[in-house]
């Protein structure tokens, strides 16, 4: 129901059945065994397909393109996301936990072998850049708060702050 003004309008379904959410997770665990099987190139929505036993036009209506659907894979469930790293106060041990589970995202096989490829959408794609353009907001917000952590637990002197925007890029680098 949306309401305008006094109005209240009943909003018709869309067309099709409903959108089966529980499909996405099996979907992209699928994508991530393609690409360690077959590498970027060959991975084809065909195969998506056949594998998950789901209809053609499933993967397409979630993820318009390859590079999506990828994207998609290799960020599902991201355990090395920066958001997820505990924060000490110790800034030496925060970072080393921070670039470790960078250089384990980065070594994952199905991120490997997807890569090189994302990199090149990153300028033709916008929801490929924006998924990557969140991972890197997430890393510079974390970085801050690692270094912010670690001044106000006395084990970082105060200027270390201003390294904030620096550090994200080295990270990943």
């Amino acid at each position: 129901m949306s309401s305008v003004g006094d109005l209240t309008t009943e909003r018709p379904a869309g067309p099709g059945r409903p959108r089966n959410d529980e499909l996405d997770d099996p979907i992209l665990v699928t994508v991530r065994e393609l690409l360690v099987e077959l590498g970027y190139q060959a991975l084809s929505v065909q195969e998506v397909v056949r594998r998950c036993n789901v209809h053609v036009r499933t993967i397409p209506r979630r993820w318009p393109t390859k590079a999506e659907l990828t994207t998609a894979a290799i960020s599902a469930g991201d355990e090395s996301s920066p958001t997820s790293q505990v924060r000490t106060g110790h800034l030496r041990e925060d970072l080393r936990s921070l670039v470790a589970s960078s250089l384990d995202y980065m070594s994952e096989p199905a991120t490997r072998a997807t890569m090189p490829a994302l990199m090149a959408e990153i300028h033709t794609n916008k929801q490929v850049a924006a998924r990557f353009g969140g991972r890197q907001a997430d890393l510079r917000k974390t970085v801050h708060a690692i270094l912010e952590a670690a001044v106000a637990a006395g084990d970082a002197p105060n200027h270390v702050v201003r390294a904030a925007p620096l550090l994200p890029n080295l990270i990943t680098g």
